[in-house]
């Protein structure tokens, strides 16, 4: 996932060469990295629900905090955070829920 920016909504500009919330291999992102709804502007960064998928396309929810300031800094990335379901809609995939407080919290 990249960034991009604008001065008049129209015209954009990619901010970065490299992606700001890259693919990871192996892990339940490493195939499709997606933006979710509008990011959220809190005093400690800005917060991204995104989605991913891995190499099954087996689509998990998950939260990255990019720093208010700088949004091009990735302070922290959640492991997935839902349940899944495969693409094709017919079966129901549950993914494993961390019993750490660390996998549902977007705070380093």
């Amino acid at each position: 996932m990249g960034l991009s920016y604008s001065t008049d909504l129209i015209h954009w500009t990619e901010a970065t060469t490299t992606p700001v919330l890259p693919r990871r291999p192996g892990m339940f992102d490493s195939r499709v990295v997606e933006p979710g709804p509008p990011p959220i502007l809190t005093p400690r960064g800005i917060v991204l629900i995104y989605n991913g998928a891995d190499d099954k396309l087996v689509y998990r929810t998950a939260v990255a905090v990019f720093d208010r300031h700088d949004p091009r800094k990735l302070l922290s990335r959640s492991d997935a955070l839902s349940s899944s379901q495969r693409r094709n809609g017919k079966k129901l995939a549950r993914s494993p829920t961390s019993s750490s407080s660390r996998a549902c919290s977007p705070w380093p």
